[in-house]
């Protein structure tokens, strides 16, 4: 039966195995807005990006939802590509964002995260960059690819929304309340390694009724030798 100490251990060696994972992470990020490269904000004053280990993990259990009146979350959707050895696990996620404000102009950044069993951890902080009031075309796209340290999970995505000119957290979007944020099968690329096409050649000979009849054929041979060498008789 589990004790409370052993339930302990077993969170403790998880969430250290998680860490261990997660400081060995490396994932490269393309960022585009209107279907073109991110262009830059408009805030000046807020342009320099924010560093991924400024953001401390957030724990799964979260259940929640912050939301800032003058933001919210319209819409968010992802997909999986990268499959280079068809096991299903892709190291390629496209991410795509459409934050929505009371405002006409408001700069703003996002952070993303990615959960396995025990936390959400920080893998992106994107440039800042522009919503425009409601409107539908300006969704931020990150295409993040998995470089190394994600071994092949089921993992959880989880998105906040930062105020550039305050820092403030207005909203944020996790696995709970969007389902294109749930359970996406992913692994880096040092995990998703194609397979090299093996070649085998067998060569068959025959077994043990080759060799008896190797050996009758031999034995028919010098019998025939013997008696065409056998005088006639009178």
């Amino acid at each position: 039966m589990w004790t409370t100490p052993s339930r302990l251990t077993i969170f403790l060696l998880l969430f250290g195995l998680s860490q261990t994972v997660w400081a060995k992470s490396e994932v490269t990020v393309t960022e585009t807005q209107f279907e073109k490269p991110l262009a830059t904000s408009s805030s000046p004053d807020k342009q320099t990006k924010r560093s991924v280990s400024a953001f401390a993990g957030k724990p799964k259990s979260r259940t929640t939802n912050h939301s800032e009146p003058d933001f919210w979350i319209f819409d968010s959707w992802s997909e999986l590509y990268r499959d280079n050895d068809y096991d299903n696990y892709y190291s390629a996620l496209r991410l795509s964002v459409d934050v929505d404000s009371v405002y006409t102009q408001a700069p703003v950044y996002l952070v993303v995260y990615l959960g396995d069993e025990v936390e959400y951890t920080s893998v992106h902080v994107s440039s800042v960059f522009d919503v425009y009031g409601d409107d539908t075309t300006d969704y931020l796209t990150m295409d993040i690819a998995l470089v190394s340290g994600f071994p092949p999970y089921d993992y959880d995505v989880l998105v906040e929304v930062y105020d550039a000119q305050t820092d403030e957290l207005v909203v944020f979007s996790d696995a709970q309340d969007d389902a294109d944020l749930s359970l996406l099968s992913l692994e880096s690329a040092d995990y998703d390694r194609a397979h090299t096409d093996t070649v085998v050649v067998v060569e068959e000979h025959g077994g043990s009724l080759a060799g008896y009849g190797l050996l009758a054929m031999f034995i028919a041979g010098v019998w025939r030798r013997v008696m065409y060498r056998q005088p006639a008789r009178t």
